[in-house]
């Protein structure tokens, strides 16, 4: 329990960037809107590069390597790199694992060695400037492109597990494309859009003007509204089997909206962990526990 309140304790610390932000921007918001919704666009689409750890040094030597091209879709250059992972190939079943914000395929390090001991066929992605992918900027999209440039270079999974933005990304992208996936598992994922931006802009106290030149400049980056986005919108139709782990008092994803979501899609199994942080569950022994045996029905 001790170990469970420092990793809570942790995860709610702010950076030092959001830290810096909370005093500049409800200052800037009023004073310069269009400045600080730019800045604010800015920060929060520049994932943080954890540095490795020894766990997550030891799975990296166990993986051969793979790299693909995928569009930049921001223009900065025209193609982006994007490193993968591969373990146990001769595996019986593919499992595409796709981490979060701020993730790397690393943070899979706990899950992996499960997945292998079970002889499953395991590949993970650094998502778009996460990892050891090039990049600067990320969001949803770029997630999106980061999946969708894995299926036209390494095939179809069976099996996807995501956490986070990297659960909802790879819900959407695989929807729309209606690949047939024969099991999904989503950890801790954010459902509807438009509260995970009220959440940044909570953390730094953003002047509601200003919110809203955030909204219209992402709108028009997507060409989409960030309702499209809405997860208990999605069609499932193209999954065989969907389970949904989430965390108890989650400090990043609302439980209401993940229980609208489950409401939506009443076929979806669904656990909730408790005691446990939101980037945390991929670690989490009781989940982990859970995603094994959903794998092996």
């Amino acid at each position: 329990m001790k170990e469970q309140t420092k990793i809570l304790e942790k995860q709610n610390n702010p950076s030092k960037s959001i830290k810096m932000a909370r005093t500049l921007m409800p200052i800037l918001g009023k004073i310069a809107p269009n400045f600080s919704s730019k800045l604010f666009f800015k920060l929060f689409t520049t994932p943080i590069k954890v540095p490795l750890k020894p766990p997550h040094i030891d799975i990296l030597n166990q993986s051969t390597p793979f790299e693909y091209l995928i569009q930049d879709i921001w223009g900065y250059q025209e193609e982006v790199k994007i490193r993968g992972y591969e373990w146990n190939p001769k595996g019986k079943q593919k499992v595409l694992l796709v981490h979060g914000w701020n993730g790397k395929a690393a943070d899979y390090y706990k899950l992996i060695p499960k997945l292998i001991e079970s002889d499953f066929h395991v590949e993970a992605i650094d998502c778009k400037a996460h990892g050891a992918s090039e990049g600067n900027r990320s969001s949803m999209p770029d997630f999106m492109e980061s999946i969708k440039g894995y299926v036209e270079n390494r095939g179809v999974p069976d099996i996807v597990i995501g956490h986070s933005l990297g659960a909802t990304a790879s819900t959407f992208y695989l929807s729309e494309s209606g690949l047939k996936i024969d099991k999904l598992v989503l950890l801790a994922n954010p459902v509807i859009m438009m509260n995970a931006f009220s959440k940044g802009f909570d953390q730094v106290n953003l002047p509601d003007f200003a919110r809203n030149l955030v909204v219209e400049s992402a709108e028009k980056m997507l060409n989409r509204k960030i309702t499209d986005f809405d997860l208990q919108n999605v069609s499932l139709s193209n999954f065989n089997h969907v389970l949904e782990l989430y965390v108890e008092n989650d400090d990043e994803v609302s439980n209401n909206d993940t229980l609208l979501f489950l409401k939506a899609h009443p076929n979806v199994s669904a656990q909730l962990i408790e005691n446990c942080g939101h980037n945390y569950i991929k670690r989490n022994k009781k989940a982990i526990e859970l995603i094994m045996e959903f794998l092996k029905k």
